[in-house]
């Protein structure tokens, strides 16, 4: 976390980090649901789905701070923002993601300015030492799991008529569609540039595939499955994710862990019992927050080469 964000500061030194010292706040999540809600029938109903998305994730923290009793990151009683509750996962995380991409659903206009709100809000819990960067992912891994359930059981108004007059979703393909937006859009674009500096913990690697139509790398932030000369993955989203599409064209890959590079070759192997394999990986965290979002587990093999790639 040094290697990251030094030794922190309570305050932002530059305009965005001052920007992401205000976004953390929420009183101005309450003053952008005000205004919104007075600009006409679609912001209220984008209001009172963020809010009840924002909520439902507040709530579902809670549980997880009693259980993981995380301290606060070292330096955060010098910089004056220590906390007495658990900093595992991140509360505020949870909540303003909750009601971004709650009312994102209904206003699809709004993901843009408001994952750069976001990912400053959450760059500021981690400058200022409130939380680990690991918080903050479960937290957003908390906030989409919700908005993904609140979609699969109530798709947004603009969508509800349109779905009315053709066939029904599955709603494991409705919560699919709102986890590849998050994720592809939002949290791997975060995560990626991090991982690829290594300024991020070892419980996190990249992996590394050729596109099956453009031919360029395409790199994926995954759970650390590095077992000996072997890496594994299990997927979130079983066929269905794109980088596995990629491997059944091409089986070469790379995997970095920490700051090193590792070629090697993916073996797809539908037969293996994904969720006993979870287990045998020992990674509580990584596979239950898996587990809330996926839709269906696919389990991977890569056969790492001798040395570094």
């Amino acid at each position: 976390m040094r290697r990251l964000v030094g030794r922190g500061s309570a305050q932002g030194a530059s305009p965005p980090s001052r920007a992401g010292d205000v976004c953390r706040q929420p009183l101005a999540w309450a003053g952008f649901a005000v205004v919104l809600s007075l600009t006409g029938p679609r912001g209220r109903r984008a209001v009172v789905r963020g809010m009840g998305c924002s909520a439902v994730a507040a709530l579902t923290h809670l549980p997880l701070k009693a259980v993981f009793r995380r301290p606060r990151p070292r330096g955060s009683k010098r910089l004056g923002t220590n906390r007495s509750t658990s900093s595992f996962p991140s509360g505020h995380t949870a909540s303003d993601l909750g009601f971004m991409l709650g009312v994102s659903q209904e206003i699809p206009a709004l993901i843009l300015p408001g994952s750069l709100a976001t990912m400053a809000s959450h760059w500021s819990l981690v400058r200022s030492r409130i939380h680990y960067p690991s918080d903050v992912i479960a937290g957003g891994f908390i906030a989409v799991t919700v908005n993904a359930v609140a979609w699969a059981l109530r798709p947004p108004g603009r969508l509800r008529s349109r779905l009315a007059d053709g066939p029904a979703q599955p709603p494991h393909e409705a919560k699919r569609a709102a986890m590849r937006l998050v994720t592809n859009r939002m949290l791997n674009p975060m995560t990626r540039p991090l991982l690829e500096r290594g300024f991020w913990p070892p419980t996190q690697a990249l992996i590394e595939t050729t596109g099956r139509r453009s031919g360029l790398p395409r790199r994926v932030p995954v759970g650390n499955g590095l077992r000996g000369n072997e890496f594994w993955i299990v997927t979130e989203h079983g066929y269905g994710a794109d980088y596995v599409k990629n491997l059944e064209r091409d089986a070469r890959m790379r995997v970095k862990v920490g700051r090193t590079w590792h070629r090697g070759t993916a073996h797809i192997l539908p037969d293996d019992d994904a969720l006993e394999r979870l287990r045998w990986l020992r990674r509580p965290v990584n596979d239950a927050l898996l587990l809330l979002i996926g839709t269906q587990q696919l389990t991977i093999r890569v056969d790492l080469e001798p040395g570094a790639g």
